[in-house]
């Protein structure tokens, strides 16, 4: 009897200690030899809005181009952040009249943003990241990043402050 219980209470601690945990999940889906060069110009365009069914984050894709323009520029020499949301002809124009060497084009595919303390669920981001060469007129790198916050909380997670994390992690490794 003692031996069931305490196999049932470690079990249950070790559900309850996994669902604590935030997870980062980085995947190249296409990269060069070399990272992006440092020094040179950078253009990032502006997201769309995350959304998760019907309910549109507003605001959510300006937070997430500001934060990859912050993180990408201690690497660059100069970095642009498009206006607005362009779509990726006008980026590439816009990037090309600026000067700049990359355009990088940040797409939100998820934005779930959950109260975990209450619920259970999870709080989950999910972006790609594409780089595009100018000068070579071609894409030369694109990571899709899924973030998933905790599930057993006392208290819920921003889907903002995870993206952010998870975008620092990115930038890190950019250059």
């Amino acid at each position: 009897m003692k031996k069931s219980v305490l196999f049932f209470s470690i079990l249950i601690s070790a559900l309850v200690l996994s669902g604590c945990t935030t997870q980062i999940r980085h995947d190249e889906v296409l990269t060069s030899p070399t990272k992006l060069e440092r020094g040179q110009k950078i253009y990032v365009a502006v997201a769309n809005d995350g959304s998760y069914g019907s309910n549109v984050f507003a605001g959510s894709g300006m937070r997430i181009s500001h934060t990859l323009a912050a993180c990408l520029r201690p690497g660059a020499s100069d970095i642009k952040l498009a206006p607005a949301n362009e779509p990726i002809d006008k980026v590439l124009e816009s990037a090309k009249n600026y000067g700049a060497r990359y355009a990088v084009i940040p797409t939100i595919t998820n934005w779930e943003q959950r109260a975990a303390a209450w619920s259970g669920r999870p709080t989950r981001a999910a972006m790609i990241i594409v780089v595009h060469d100018i000068a070579a007129n071609k894409q030369i790198l694109s990571n899709q990043i899924d973030v998933k916050g905790r599930s057993v909380t006392f208290v819920s997670q921003s889907v903002d402050e995870l993206a952010q994390k998870a975008i620092v992690k990115y930038c890190d490794n950019a250059f």
